[in-house]
């Protein structure tokens, strides 16, 4: 790529204190490092009834579990925990919509992200795939969409607010890919600031990754319900679903990872011919794709240099997986913490970059090759999910089984700290919670200590404070200036964290409520609903417009009836064919009940086959475009496509 060398830092995303352009050089690494316990762990079941097949990414679930992106649309599970790895395919998919995916050479099912309180109150995730067109693959394209796990079961059937809100919901849709066959992207991952990140290919046009009007070669970014955030960089400059680049000039960003510790993101960029780069997420940013790829000054202050690059030869380089080392309870030694372990598909080794030094080591050579991706479990063990590849050359990529390795660090050492606890500042009557973390093996164990002497002496608090964090309940004035601090101990030794101060305010929260509307209030289609509220400060008396800030949280509807519904009829001529309504197929002649009032997207897929026959969509018999948005009546409603027999197809 095209490049030139900056030292950044925008928009609360640091860049990295080093940047590293053209070769360095790693020294050769044991196939397992010294300390560690290196272990193929599973291996796809490539002889079971269903063998786990073509995976594209790995996710460790908070349950434990591991979920694995099938590129055939499918997600399946592994349970580590089971004794004989043959057992720990678990039978039924988390997901099955092989029907709509279309998974020729890189298109597919590429990549999943959980939603941040996917275990607390919700079960939403989120999957990058490429939906089957009607003349594949020319019609075919990308799509990011929410899919919700209630009491263990997936609805995929399309969303739809009133009578399916469990359903898939589509966030963001991508133009068609016309027979491309790679650079498709496909990584999902969440950002601190709360804001879904995906990242997608060039689709083998790289004049697109510059382009505004192009969703291709791009870092996207959104909102968990595919809204577009306000502080968006390139808002002034695009439209519509446009809005959501975040970043641009991109040949394959395969791999997105954020890190708590540097307050970074780095994206692994798949190079052309010569390089392969790790860039520094910056919002608003152009890395070079497509001019001619390049490593090094090139002067042009229009483009963001690597944070780390690294060439190849013998036609084969594919930077892939890669993950910073920050569990909440690490057992690596504390100089692995904060580090990025990053690999590339066409080798056998792991690096590691250290984002303070700009420094590469080799951390493994020789016991995993063929890696795609690169997690770490909560108990701070690293895996890696392999795909094997066809020896053939130019063969199909087709019948890859999975496999899962595991690196945990066995010899014992004494605790390290690895967070220490942050000073607090709260009011008085509210609560207070300190947090540490100590690397370790054994795995230490904890106990939070008090000083009211500014350190001078310790003593353990008076009950629990023996895990990574401790709440103090009902702060006092009298905490004020109050020390804690956590002791992490083994078999091996202990260690101290750094004093954390805890400050107490007098001053109190005010007390909002709402007043408008009322609880008895309904509603129709169209209507505004005008909310107002009142807050009292116990300092400051009564609050005034400057003091609210509104948020509104999505619920499901409870029991709450009667619903008065409109229903509409899709009916097509000729018979047998389909329309789109919200978002979702349905099939000539479907009655479906919907609220009046509300806007909903209407369509027809450009070309349909039925039997022998193919035909393309001509008009609606109510007018206007193909795909459009319509506004629902009180009364009952019809809307009808119209198609045409193609002669040659």
């Amino acid at each position: 790529m095209f490049r030139r060398l900056s030292f950044l830092l925008a928009a609360g995303v640091l860049a990295a204190s080093v940047l590293l352009v053209g070769p360095q050089t790693t020294t050769a690494a044991d196939p397992c490092p010294a300390g560690f316990a290196c272990s193929l762990e599973f291996d796809g079941d490539p002889d079971g009834a269903t063998p786990l097949l073509e995976p594209t990414d790995l996710k460790i679930g908070p349950n434990g579990l591991f979920y694995i992106v099938v590129q055939d649309g499918l997600i399946r599970l592994v349970d580590p925990t089971v004794p004989n790895p043959d057992d720990r395919l678990l039978p039924d998919p988390l997901i099955d919509i092989s029907d709509r995916v279309d998974s020729d050479a890189e298109h597919g099912m590429m990549g999943m992200e959980f939603h941040p309180n996917f275990d607390g109150t919700n079960g939403y995730f989120y999957v990058f795939y490429t939906v089957l067109g009607n003349n594949p693959s020319a019609d075919s394209f990308h799509r990011i969409a929410r899919f919700e796990m209630v009491n263990g079961v997936v609805d995929t059937d399309p969303y739809d607010p009133v009578t399916n809100p469990d359903g898939e919901l589509f966030l963001f849709e991508t133009e068609t890919i016309d027979n491309k066959l790679w650079h498709h992207g496909g990584m999902l991952r969440w950002g601190p600031d709360g804001k879904l990140y995906a990242g997608t290919g060039d689709n083998l046009y790289p004049g697109r990754a510059d382009e505004l009007d192009s969703s291709f070669g791009k870092i996207l970014r959104m909102n968990p319900d595919g809204t577009i955030p306000a502080d968006n960089p390139f808002l002034a400059e695009t439209t519509g679903k446009y809005e959501a680049i975040w970043a641009k000039g991109l040949r394959h960003p395969y791999n997105i990872a954020f890190s708590d510790v540097w307050e970074v993101m780095y994206i692994n960029e798949v190079g052309q011919s010569s390089w392969e780069e790790i860039n520094t997420g910056i919002p608003g940013a152009d890395y070079g794709w497509n001019e001619d790829q390049n490593d090094g000054e090139q002067g042009d202050p229009a483009f963001v240099d690597p944070t780390y690059t690294y060439p190849h030869s013998g036609g084969c380089g594919a930077i892939t997986g890669g993950t910073f080392y920050e569990p909440d309870t690490p057992s690596f030694p504390a100089e692995y913490y904060g580090q990025y372990f990053f690999t590339d598909y066409c080798f056998d080794w792991i690096d590691i970059y250290d984002p303070d030094t700009g420094t590469v080591t080799r951390f493994s050579e020789g016991f995993a090759e063929r890696l795609l991706r690169l997690e770490v479990d909560s108990e701070g063990n690293l895996w890696a999910l392999k795909r094997l590849r066809d020896s053939g050359a130019g063969g199909p990529i087709v019948d890859q089984p999975a496999s899962l390795y595991k690196f945990a660090f066995t010899d014992p050492f004494a605790p390290e700290m690895t967070v220490n606890p942050a000073d607090q500042n709260v009011t008085e009557g509210s609560s207070a919670t300190f947090s540490c973390a100590a690397a370790g093996n054994p795995t230490p164990s904890y106990q939070w200590q008090y000083s009211l002497n500014s350190g001078a002496t310790w003593q353990n608090v008076p009950s629990g404070g023996t895990s990574e964090s401790f709440t103090v309940p009902n702060v006092q004035p009298s905490y004020d200036g109050v020390q804690l601090r956590c002791v992490a101990t083994n078999a091996e030794g202990s260690t101290n964290s750094a004093a954390a101060t805890l400050t107490v305010s007098l001053n109190q929260l005010p007390q909002p409520t709402i007043t408008e509307p009322s609880l008895s209030l309904t509603y129709s289609g169209g209507d505004t609903v005008d909310f107002a509220g009142t807050a009292t400060d116990p300092e400051d008396g009564p609050l005034g417009a400057d003091a609210f800030e509104w948020t509104v949280n999505h619920h499901h509807a409870g029991a709450i009836k009667p619903v008065s519904y409109t229903h509409l009829t899709l009916p097509t001529d000729p018979a047998g064919l389909n329309g789109n309504f919200a978002a979702g197929p349905v099939a000539d002649g479907t009655t479906l009940p919907r609220v009046a009032g509300f806007d909903y997207a209407l369509g027809a897929a450009t070309q349909q086959r039925s039997g022998d026959t193919s035909y393309a969509v001509t008009s609606w018999d109510h007018g206007g475009d193909r795909n459009q948005s319509v506004t629902l009546p009180e009364t009952d409603v019809t809307y009808t496509a119209n198609f045409a027999a193609l002669s040659n197809y």
